[in-house]
């Protein structure tokens, strides 16, 4: 089995100070190359079923990645993996308060087979969308990415708890 890890890989000449999302290995999957951008595409397919008061998303997807930017050589010329998430949420109380659970796992060539579980719960004060507490336990077992909220970082184990608040003008 070969493994790819931060100490085998050349770090990047210098890190995208826009990235929101990093692989495990810190590097954002948008990368400024000469002569343009390279990309990672991330292909998706989901279902999502709404039987009110009970809606269900699940979404599996494919990560192929390849044409690294790298100041030496690498052990691998591409990387794949795929995987699943899920989300339930009920509404226990009609416009004001939603109950959920979310799961994900990745399938990885590296074996680490990442997962998180989690749930929450979700109050509407004003019974709309427009402004929300939200209050999440969430497991994570090798993030094979951080989150775009700094919730977790890639490679991390660990158990989050948060309560927030959005508000929409």
């Amino acid at each position: 089995m070969t493994s790819l890890n931060a100490a085998s890989v050349p770090q990047p000449v210098a890190a995208l100070p826009d990235a929101t999302v990093a692989t495990q290995d810190r590097l954002p999957p948008v990368r400024r190359k000469k002569g343009g951008i390279g990309t990672t595409v991330v292909l998706a397919i989901g279902t999502l079923i709404w039987i009110s008061p009970l809606v269900l998303l699940i979404l599996t997807s494919v990560r192929p990645l390849s044409d690294f930017v790298a100041t030496g050589p690498l052990p691998l010329r591409s990387i794949y993996d795929n995987g699943f998430m899920a989300e339930a949420m009920y509404m226990v109380l009609p416009k004001k308060l939603g109950v959920y659970a979310v799961s994900g796992y990745i399938f990885d060539q590296f074996e680490r087979h990442p997962w998180e579980l989690g749930g929450g719960a979700s109050f509407y004060p004003t019974e709309t969308r427009h402004w929300r507490l939200n209050l999440h336990l969430l497991h994570i077992d090798r993030s094979p990415a951080s989150s775009f909220f700094g919730y977790y970082q890639a490679g991390q184990t660990g158990t989050i708890f948060s309560l927030g608040t959005d508000i929409l003008f």
